[in-house]
């Protein structure tokens, strides 16, 4: 299977091109591709593409972590990061003191932590995008779910209202996390 957009070969059951993020639909969502949820999913995604991809990796999530979650209005993933994030700098910054000082049993807590800390950030880095496009595909569903009696025309308008990315959201979680941080 070969990325329409870049050319690239893929695995056979990807979702999207791991180099350039371009969407890719399945054989079944290409033979009846009429249907009004991929055409809003198409709206929803400008371009059918996922920004700031590189070789399945999210290079939004990557650079800025939280914040970027709440800017695509990923809430869940946000907040699961937001805290690990807090966690993870208190424990570098205080936690290995600890190691060094001899306390046994806290010093592993402290590393066992940290170890838990790292690895959510980092299976977050690698799944962000396809957690990203089941939440779109949810978010559509539900709004073709609560205006049934709208057409094509006025349930693109909403989607487009809805796939604006929230910056006030992310940049109060970084105040916030440099609140708390220091």
């Amino acid at each position: 299977m070969l990325c329409p957009h870049c050319n690239v070969k893929l695995p056979r059951n990807a979702k999207y091109c791991f180099r350039c993020g371009y969407l890719l639909f399945s054989d079944d969502v290409l033979n009846y591709g009429d249907t009004l949820e991929y055409k809003l999913i198409g709206i929803y995604l400008p371009d059918n593409k996922i920004s700031f991809n590189l070789h399945n990796i999210s290079l939004g999530y990557l650079l800025f972590n939280f914040s970027y979650a709440f800017y695509k209005k990923q809430y869940y993933i946000g907040v699961i990061s937001f805290f690990s994030s807090l966690y993870f700098f208190k424990l570098f910054l205080g936690g290995f003191g600890a190691i060094f000082q001899g306390l046994g049993f806290f010093a592993l807590f402290y590393i066992f932590s940290f170890m838990l800390c790292a690895f959510i950030i980092l299976y977050y880095v690698f799944k962000f995008n396809e957690l990203y496009l089941a939440n779109v595909k949810y978010r559509v569903n539900k709004i073709i779910k609560n205006h049934p009696s709208e057409d094509y025309e006025s349930l693109s308008v909403i989607c487009k209202k809805d796939s604006r990315n929230c910056l006030l959201l992310a940049l109060l979680s970084i105040f916030l996390f440099l609140f708390l941080a220091f």
